[in-house]
């Protein structure tokens, strides 16, 4: 493990003349979050707007009726066009990051942060506290691949870590070939920090490709509207849960032997750029945990998180 924050030489490399752009899609169909991906896109677009000294020089506001004029979206709205995300795998965030990431020239970066309502409500910049190369150099020491670790949230005695024992169906692991990643830690994609280089653009090219495959995105069939992989694999293998283009691109992480930021409770980019903060990078591939957590069916038909020693 180790702490990294920026300062001196390392900070004037990373910020220089180089872009720096953010990323946000909205897809509003399903009503999640009372419906407000679209809203809070348009605030976290005023927000960098007022807030020049900040450093983005650019800002990708994707929406859905925007994807669907393009051609990726033709070629995969069999996935896509299901509205529930469980099932279209949001493999559209992917697809935004890979069109930004086109524009930008190497050594530029890209911010990837979810529109969710929660992560930018009350969330103002201020030169005092936030500097944007602190979180330019954190990705810059980590490949060109920054993430956070994702939180475990299960009511258990033990808390335990969020891996894709847990959280990634077997037939995802099975069909990218990463199922000795089982253990690893999953991050979450809630935050993506690029720097790019060749590094980071195959990650992203195979994050989009792998997204668009059902098995590994999807809870069941695409197009199909039910979650056959899902039926099949609790009762099979206690999964807990499933998380689509998070399962499959942590995956994709643990396989480059990326480190992860070790958990802030926080996913807005803001609480990764604090001058005052110590950030601590954290190996992702681990052994087994002491304990293993299972999704287990009681006499009573009810599925109950079940916590017990290997």
């Amino acid at each position: 493990m180790e702490a990294a924050s920026a300062g001196g030489e390392q900070a004037q490399a990373v910020v220089g003349a180089m872009t720096t752009a953010l990323v946000t899609v909205s897809d509003d169909r399903s009503g999640r979050k009372g419906g407000l991906y679209a809203a809070t896109q348009a605030q976290a677009a005023k927000l960098i707007s007022d807030a020049p000294w900040l450093g983005i020089d650019m800002v990708r506001s994707w929406t859905w009726d925007r994807i669907v004029r393009t051609p990726w979206y033709e070629a995969n709205r069999l996935m896509v066009d299901q509205v529930q995300p469980d099932m279209n795998g949001r493999a559209y965030k992917p697809f935004v990051i890979h069109s930004c990431l086109r524009e930008l020239a190497p050594g530029d970066f890209l911010i990837y942060n979810d529109a969710s309502p929660e992560l930018w409500h009350g969330r103002t910049p201020d030169p005092k506290q936030h500097d944007l190369a602190v979180l330019k150099c954190l990705c810059a020491s980590n490949g060109g691949v920054l993430t956070i670790q994702s939180r475990f949230i299960m009511p258990v005695t033990h808390r335990g870590d969020a891996t894709h024992e847990n959280f990634t169906l077997e037939r995802c692991m099975e069909r990218m070939g990463l199922s000795r990643y089982r253990h690893s830690l999953q991050h979450a994609s809630t935050l993506v920090v690029l720097q790019k280089n060749a590094r980071s653009v195959e990650f992203v090219e195979d994050w989009l490709r792998w997204n668009v495959i059902d098995e590994c995105a999807s809870l069941g069939p695409a197009g199909s509207g039910r979650h056959d992989y899902w039926v099949e694999e609790v009762p099979k293998h206690g999964k807990i849960g499933h998380r689509h283009d998070q399962s499959i691109s942590g995956l994709l992480v643990n396989a480059m032997g990326l480190k992860l930021l070790k958990d802030i409770s926080s996913y807005n980019f803001l609480d990764v750029c604090r001058r005052d903060r110590q950030y601590e990078l954290i190996e992702g591939n681990l052994p087994p945990s002491k304990y293993r957590y299972r999704n287990v069916r009681g006499d009573d038909g009810v599925y109950r998180y079940e916590e017990t020693l290997r």
